[in-house]
């Protein structure tokens, strides 16, 4: 029989009440793992998800664990289908938790989502038997066969429990497997889509895009010896499907190397929904087995690096809330009814109107879905509903960036696709009608439950250290990935009021600039691009280029660009000001001897673009013609008036000076009207590279010097004091040099973000990484040094340009670019990452900050 189920249909329903269940039990009892195993492998003639099965290419099977010991038993388990949703769940659950003797909520179960495979939805069935056309979804008999089958390797399993001594941890990154199936333009939409393979040339050759690369291994051990292996890695299973032949795809193959390395082997799809292997693979029958040695690479790599620690009953806990999901307003009962009961309409139509009307009803009867957490000592995995797309799961790390976090999804199917309250407006297959039975809002819904679910009082912040800092830290990831040719650098933000640019969810609107840097030579930079982020940083579209600040030709063999690009929110104007310097090359080398000039831009939200770049007039004097505002921070006064520190020197001379200029804007042209104190050091090539901050009524100055960072202050923003070299409170050098340093100014208290010397980091050029935050003291200015944390991690990479934004007055960012250089950084992890760190702060800024 030829299997009618359309992939993808229909979504959820309003926001109930919800119950939060925690159970976190701390037994005599010894913790034991049991591992189970049963055969899901449809007969040959019965439906799969989209035809009927021909044949068997490799048996489908279901695969768990039950956890035994921290109270009532918990089990986790992993099923070879695309999907089981509606009442089919909810059988599998109550069968499962019968056969562990625990309660239902304490039972996760999830499906890989492999395509050459059955569905599984009763509640829909039962529709379509009302009207005679029962079973062309599914063979039921089948199910409910294999829900039995399960049910009794369950409870055969529990007499072989095994006691659990460790608990292990490992990350492996998956290469060329993981790409984004969303490919959007300007103006935020999407353009095209790269599903799990694709033959055409512009999806192939487009970036990776938001995909988390890592799979994660969990593995519990008695003593030395490994007792099983859970695996989670966040992409469409597909190789190649619609073949007749039963399969568990790539996944399956990957799942059985891993069998025969190690031990039982149980994997995961994570937040999959908008992740598949397009990029990398053109549907040929060879990558099915090449894409599995791929992911069998990655789970060998995170094997590799598994760290064990020891745990008991005390460390494993269980956390569930049950939430009613928004229906999407595309849902219509009546229409839906019509359909199915048309015996003139199209079986498929009527199949899948029957699975839209199921969840609908279900929702109208107030059905909620559980969503959960499990601990396992150091590691906390998510349990999350339907075809869940990525940037949830990437938003569950940011929360904890330290920690172990892992997600399965597709648990409960019926949701069908579940995207962000933007992506509903880029428009795609994952969130149209199609495809997503929940409303844009279901994101109000998840991510508040998704930092409560991961709350778990084990992993609560010190509060007496979380508020000497005054803010706690998230951190995300805007790009990732590195062709080993050119990297990203200089990622700066800005952030546009809700108000001032038209946003379709009525947010602010992040505007990310970067550059491409050439991995061969110094500082050989190209054309600038932009990222926007239209949620605050849980979504990005982009990289767009920027035809007006390409490189051009100035003669031949000499090109200019502007370089060291720093946006940022005019508010006077209401225009996004952008401000950077320029710099010239002869045969792609960094000119010796050069003009610079300070460059800005102002962009356009009608074009999504940047206008033609300007140069700043200055005074025409030597000096003056090498001089510059590149990676530097700005104040905008409350009337308009800018404070631009730029450095400066004649051509040939060796050493720099900085000053302070001050500037109007009117919204089109900035105009330099005089400038301050000039400041140097008799040290290496002088001061360079200023930022400038307000904070309390007072101007603060930082400024990079070959041999130690400098730091001043002024009353009125143009009269500075001598500069000081940079200490911690206790008169002990900073250790910082060479690089830049940018502040953090909040009413909460003035920070200084750096990178410096002795972190075990003398691998990295000029110790550029980790990058550090700490309180300054303002009136000695020096860094205080108990308050110093590392915000961005060190993987071999420098972080030294980076730039700082203040979101809104409970938020501030700070944006930093993993800059490829040496090549020996990509072999300590680095990988080009765009880093975000978020910094949440306890007491939002006040008015005058």
């Amino acid at each position: 029989m030829r299997s009618l189920y359309s992939k993808g249909v229909g979504w959820l329903v309003m926001v109930g009440a919800m119950v939060l269940v925690t159970t976190s039990v701390g037994m005599a009892d010894e913790l034991r793992v049991a591992t189970f195993e049963a055969d899901a492998t449809p007969p040959v003639g019965t439906p799969l998800t989209y035809q009927e099965a021909e044949e068997i290419v490799e048996p489908l099977i279901v695969r768990g664990i039950v956890l035994l010991g921290a109270g009532e038993p918990i089990v986790l388990c992993a099923v070879d289908w695309i999907g089981i949703g509606n009442e089919a769940y909810d059988a599998w659950r109550e069968a499962l938790a019968e056969a562990a003797g625990t309660s239902v909520q304490r039972v996760s179960v999830h499906t890989l989502h492999q395509h050459d495979a059955p569905i599984a939805d009763f509640s829909a069935d039962d529709l379509l038997i009302e009207q005679g056309i029962g079973g062309i979804m599914f063979d039921r008999a089948f199910v409910e066969g294999t829900i039995e089958r399960t049910a009794d390797a369950v409870r055969a399993a529990l007499e072989g429990a095994q006691p659990v001594t460790h608990v292990g941890l490992g990350r492996g990154l998956v290469h060329e497997v993981a790409s984004d199936r969303r490919l959007l333009n300007r103006e935020g939409r999407v353009q095209l889509m790269r599903f799990s393979s694709s033959r055409n040339a512009l999806a192939r050759a487009a970036p990776a895009g938001r995909v988390d690369p890592e799979v994660k291994l969990v593995s519990l051990w008695q003593d030395d010896e490994p007792l099983v292996v859970l695996s989670y890695f966040a992409t469409h299973p597909q190789s190649y499907y619609l073949t007749g032949g039963a399969n568990p795809d790539f996944p399956g193959i990957a799942r059985a190397m891993r069998d025969e390395a190690v031990t039982t082997h149980v994997h995961f799809t994570g937040a999959a929904g908008n992740v598949a292997a397009g990029k990398w693979n053109d549907g040929s029958t060879k990558y099915r087995q090449i894409l599995a040695e791929r992911l069998a690479d990655g789970m060998a790599r995170a094997w590799d690096a598994t760290e064990r620690t020891t745990i008991e009953a005390d460390d494993v806990g269980w956390r569930v809330r049950s939430v009613a999901l928004p229906l999407a307003e595309h849902l219509d009962a009546e229409n839906l009814e019509q359909i199915v009961a048309d015996e003139a309409a199209d079986p498929v139509a009527r199949a899948n109107a029957a699975r839209n009307l199921a969840w609908l009803r279900r929702c109208e009867e107030g059905h909620e879905i559980d969503l959960s957490a499990l601990r396992l000592g150091p590691a906390r995995i998510l349990n999350m509903p339907g075809e869940l797309l990525v940037e949830y799961q990437l938003e569950a790390a940011a929360l904890y960036p330290d920690d172990f976090i892992a997600m399965a999804a597709y648990t409960d199917y019926a949701p069908g696709y579940i995207g962000t309250e933007i992506q509903y407006e880029q428009g795609g297959y994952e969130t149209g009608p199609v495809a997503s039975r929940v409303s844009p809002q279901v994101e109000h819904v998840l991510r508040p439950v998704l930092a409560e679910l991961l709350d778990f009082e084990a992993f609560a912040a010190d509060r007496r250290r979380l508020e000497e800092a005054g803010y706690q830290l998230e951190r995300s990831v805007v790009h990732r990935g590195f062709d080993g040719e050119q990297c990203w650098v200089h990622a700066r933000a800005a952030v546009i009021p809700a108000d001032a640019w038209d946003n379709p969810i009525g947010r602010r609107t992040v505007i990310l600039t970067a550059q491409k840097l050439d991995d061969s030579g110094s500082d050989v930079f190209h054309g600038l691009h932009t990222f926007r982020s239209r949620d605050a940083g849980l979504t990005w579209e982009g990289p767009f280029d920027e035809p007006t600040l390409e490189r051009e030709e100035l003669q031949a063999g000499r090109e200019r660009v502007v370089s060291d690009f720093t946006p940022q929110w005019h508010a006077a104007s209401g225009k996004l000001l952008g401000i950077g310097h320029t710099v010239e090359y002869e045969e792609n080398t960094v000119a010796p001897v050069r003009s610079r000039a300070t460059a800005y831009a102002v962009y356009e939200p009608e074009n999504h673009a940047w206008g033609e770049w300007r140069e700043l007039e200055m005074p025409d004097e030597a000096r003056f013609q090498n001089a510059g505002a590149g990676s530097v921070q700005r104040v905008d006064l409350d009337d308009g008036t800018i404070l631009l520190p730029i450095y400066f020197k004649e051509p040939e001379a060796d050493q720099y000076h900085v000053t302070v200029l001050r500037c109007v804007f009117d919204g089109e042209t900035l105009e330099y009207v005089e400038h301050g104190d000039t400041m140097t050091v008799d040290a290496g090539r002088g001061l360079a590279e200023p930022s400038l901050t307000r904070h309390d009524g007072r101007f603060y100055l930082t400024m990079r010097n070959d041999e130690a960072g400098y730091v001043t202050h002024s009353d009125d923003g143009l009269s500075y004091q001598p500069p000081k070299r940079w200490t911690f409170d206790d008169g002990r050098p900073l250790g910082n040099y060479n690089t830049q340093q940018h502040w953090v100014s909040h009413s909460n208290g003035l920070y200084l973000a750096y990178t410096r010397r002795g972190l075990d980091n003398d691998h990295v050029h000029r110790h550029r990484a980790p990058l550090l935050l700490a309180r300054v003291a303002p009136q000695r200015l020096n860094v205080i040094e108990s308050t110093e944390r590392v915000i961005v991690p060190e993987r071999g990479a420098r972080l030294g340009n980076f730039g700082v934004v203040d979101v809104s007055a409970e938020e501030t960012w700070v944006v930093a670019a993993e800059w490829m250089q040496p090549s020996t950084a990509e072999t300590h992890g680095s990988d080009n990452t765009i880093h975000l760190a978020r910094l949440k702060w306890l007491t939002p800024a006040s008015d005058e900050e």
